[in-house]
């Protein structure tokens, strides 16, 4: 068949380097998916997009790609030209998609799932293979590397042809020269033409099958096209110049067409994503890992126990109301200087043999033994996706751990990268265990929350290996006022709230002093206890504190004097002694004897 015209290629440079850009976002997908929400707003691109956008602040690339494909070539062009200014991009704004299969609707989501949890699972395997389809392709590319490309593209794919045709297309998207679209026309074409032959068609079968692995079949096909290609007698020597006479052969679109809106709406419809009360609940599920920071008394440990709750109940119950095999689901830990390996994932622990003797036997920690049951409910919901279930692990006081040495080798696999087989390590003691081949990984159903004070040691003191892997959310003092609803009497409610204010604006006057050594919302609560005495709560609980911030600075005595009148500056210092009747209203709703 005669060309009409040369194909004009030059959406590929560009297409290859924004690849490029949205990898540099594979630990930052919170903020990506702010900027591409930012760029479709600007452009007037939102329709079918924010209702579905809002359910989630995180995305992958490929729907990236996808969305920017279902325009025509003036708006795509136009489009196209806000992500290079985004990303400072040096590729020439295509103007011309020549060789480029038809789009979907379909293809713009791929994170769009029957229910939550396999939509953020979606998400992730979308990252992983995206990434691993940039590395296969830069040389060398060791059997290793293709091996892993092999897995996550089978995570990637289900067994019907329409996914086989998007994820191929998807890869040919950021990778044109490497990977073959086996869209309808392509496949058609490499399947009928002399060229080709039938010997093909296996392959094109193979690489949408779950067994065998179909991922080895894809890149074998890959292989053999290009290989193919580069025969004498060819009129074209790479799979874009395929791509593009396969869509001149068949003159028609490779997809068919459908109502995009009534299509969207079907989709979304069928999406149960889960609504979350707290709304950082949202963020872990985006991020896996999270460290709440800031000052004392900020509610960071009630908050993690709050949030883990909210995503194993699926948003639908707070802490106290979990039922035991809710409860089971969440994990916690207090890290302390004394804590190790050993206390974490696994060591060796003293035992009595049956003749009295003392030996030592391995014992899994309290993560391992978290994570064993977790990765027990992922393997059961191969065959039942229904019974998947969130599992959450808490660590209170991360960074008073030496975290280096507590994890270990699990920092790859707690990277939201590599969750999954994928991220799969031999421990310290894999020489001890029963199954000499048997490897750790953290299942994709698990979300870890750590919570740490600034002024016992800052996020700088980390190992910057754990500050790459978790997103770190500061909860400052005049955030978490809410927490003071816990105290029963209004007045003192009030007075507590004043109070806090006016200390903590006393404290950010010092010098040496800032936002991190303000004291919290769950310092006042103490009230309820202590009867409404504010005197009291000072003198045995903020005083000892605010001395330890200040030790040491030469004029002791005259700080904690300003301290002192800011407390004492908005009422009287004890409500109980304000007259009798107050007195006797706070006793009696604080729960004090007469």
């Amino acid at each position: 068949m005669e060309e009409t015209k040369k194909p004009n290629f030059e959406w590929i440079a560009f297409y290859m380097e924004l690849a490029d850009k949205l990898l540099e976002y594979k630990d930052r997908r919170g903020e990506l998916h702010d900027i591409y929400l930012s760029i479709m707003k600007n452009e007037g691109k939102t329709k079918y997009l924010e209702d579905f956008l809002k359910t989630t602040d995180t995305i992958d690339p490929f729907s990236i790609f996808g969305r920017i494909n279902q325009f025509g070539e003036e708006e795509r062009s136009k489009l196209l030209g806000e992500f290079s200014r985004q990303f400072k991009m040096h590729s020439q704004v295509p103007k011309a998609f020549d060789g480029m299969p038809e789009r979907c609707i379909k293809v713009a989501y791929f994170d769009i799932k029957a229910n939550h949890v396999n939509q953020i699972k979606q998400i992730d395997n979308c990252w992983k293979l995206f990434e691993l389809a940039i590395d296969v392709c830069n040389p060398p590319s060791s059997p290793e590397l293709k091996k892993r490309f092999a897995s996550a593209y089978e995570a990637a794919v289900k067994s019907d042809e329409q996914d086989r045709a998007v994820i191929s297309m998807a890869l040919f998207w950021i990778r044109p020269f490497a990977f073959v679209p086996i869209d309808k026309n392509n496949e058609k074409f490499i399947s009928n033409d002399e060229l080709f032959g039938q010997r093909y068609e296996s392959l094109i079968e193979k690489s949408g099958k779950s067994k065998p692995n179909p991922g080895e079949s894809y890149l074998e096909l890959c292989k053999s096209v290009k290989e193919t290609l580069q025969e004498k007698g060819t009129t074209f020597k790479t799979i874009p110049e395929l791509s593009y006479a396969a869509y001149l052969k068949s003159g028609e679109s490779d997809i068919p067409e459908t109502d995009e809106e009534e299509e969207f709406e079907t989709m979304t419809k069928n999406s149960q994503t889960t609504t979350y009360n707290n709304e950082h609940s949202q963020k872990l599920i985006a991020s896996k890992n999270l460290i709440f920071r800031g000052a004392p008394g900020t509610g960071k440990t009630y908050l993690a126990k709050q949030i883990a709750a909210d995503i194993v109940s699926d948003g639908e119950k707070r802490f106290e109301d979990l039922s035991d095999e809710e409860k089971d689901r969440i994990g916690f830990v207090q890290f302390h200087p004394s804590y190790d390996y050993t206390d974490f994932v696994e060591g060796l622990r003293p035992i009595e043999d049956p003749d009295g003797s003392i030996g030592f036997k391995l014992k899994d920690g309290v993560f391992k033994e978290f994570i064993k049951r977790a990765r027990k409910n992922c393997t059961d919901s191969a065959d039942d996706p229904n019974v998947l279930k969130n599992y959450v692990f808490i660590i209170d006081e991360i960074n008073r751990g030496e975290i280096s040495k507590i994890f270990g080798e699990l920092f790859f696999s707690i990277d939201p990268g590599y969750r999954g087989e994928a991220g799969a390590v031999q421990t310290q003691y894999a020489n001890l265990h029963e199954d000499k081949n048997e490897k750790f990984y953290i299942p994709e159903n698990v979300y870890i929350i750590g919570t740490m004070n600034d002024i016992d040691r800052s996020v700088d003191s980390f190992d910057f290996a754990l500050r790459r892997r978790f997103r770190f959310i500061e909860l400052k003092a005049d955030e978490q006022t809410d927490m003071l609803q816990k105290i029963t009497h209004d007045m003192v409610r009030k007075e507590a709230e004043s109070k806090m204010y006016a200390l903590n604006e006393a404290i950010i006057q010092v010098e040496d002093l800032n936002s991190n050594y303000q004291i919290g919302a769950a310092y006042f609560l103490k009230l309820n206890d202590l009867k409404g005495d504010f005197d009291q709560l000072r003198e045995d609980y903020l005083q000892p504190l605010l001395q330890e911030y200040i030790q040491g600075m030469l004029n002791e005595d005259e700080i904690m004097e300003s301290f002192k009148e800011a407390y004492d500056s908005t009422a009287p210092s004890s409500v109980i002694a304000a007259d009798d009747e107050v007195a006797s209203s706070v006793n009696e709703e604080l729960g004090a004897e007469e």
